[in-house]
């Protein structure tokens, strides 16, 4: 299944199986309780739950059985992107404040701001899920934030490499 938030505030529910009876055609609608969606969306690993960012600072939960929201989670005001951590166990999310949240998968908490300042927009996890690099749209730069457990600057920025004017994603 392919998911679409729509600016209607709800997620258009897609069959993308090729072959099927159904195949390219909107198979389901999953209704927000937040008709400001802000487009990013993320499945945890076991693909039971759908991640939505609502422009009121929340990453909506949806239970993908019924598509019925499960719960939400508060994280800073107007958050831009979001990334699923190595393990499976933890989400990342980035904000327009320069804030990347930590949120447990296991729970559905809110663990952890790592303030990075500036303006954050997309984000991404390298291959071997060590590094979360941050597009720092006011500060011309990424953010690489550590995600190895047993490092001393877990959690923390680890280094910032420039980039050119004003990045929106990587």
């Amino acid at each position: 299944r392919a998911f679409v938030p729509t600016s209607a505030g709800d997620i258009q529910v897609w069959d993308v199986r090729e072959n099927s009876e159904t195949f390219d055609e909107q198979i389901g609608n999953i209704v927000s309780p937040d008709p400001s969606l802000t487009g990013a969306l993320a499945t945890d690993p076991a693909g039971d739950h759908l991640l939505a960012l609502s422009g009121a600072g929340k990453v909506l939960v949806f239970d993908m059985g019924p598509d019925t929201l499960l719960t939400t989670v508060g994280v800073q005001s107007e958050p831009r992107d979001i990334a699923i951590g190595p393990t499976g166990q933890l989400a990342y999310v980035t904000d327009h404040y320069g804030y990347v949240t930590v949120v447990s998968l296991a729970d559905f908490t809110r663990l952890q701001d790592i303030r990075t300042g500036g303006d954050l927009k997309g984000c991404a996890i390298t291959a071997a899920g060590s590094f979360l690099y941050a597009a720092n749209y006011q500060l011309d730069c990424f953010d690489v934030i550590d995600l190895r457990e047993n490092s001393p600057s877990y959690h923390m920025i680890a280094t910032r490499l420039p980039a050119r004017v004003n990045p929106v994603s990587i």
